[in-house]
């Protein structure tokens, strides 16, 4: 993925999940497509099973509370 939408989790009681969820929805309403991979810290991965529709990937260079979310395809650069 070369762009994708980076956001951070404020909400130290909101769950990893609820999170990601509200990021997918967030990116899907901002560029009109839904995104099919999420990057997050290799410890988060566990917390994220429930989430089926996007690709969950490890990253080490993605902080505990962030997200990286987009396409691999970056169709997503037509929108910009």
């Amino acid at each position: 993925m070369i762009i994708g939408l980076l956001m951070q989790k404020e909400d130290k009681k909101q769950s990893m999940a609820d999170f990601v969820g509200e990021c997918l929805l967030y990116y899907t309403k901002k560029y009109a497509q839904k995104p099919d991979s999420c990057y997050v810290h290799p410890e988060r991965v566990d917390e994220l099973k429930s989430i089926t529709s996007v690709n969950i990937i490890p990253a080490k260079n993605i902080s505990r509370i962030n997200a990286w979310i987009g396409r691999e395809d970056n169709l997503v650069l037509d929108k910009i």
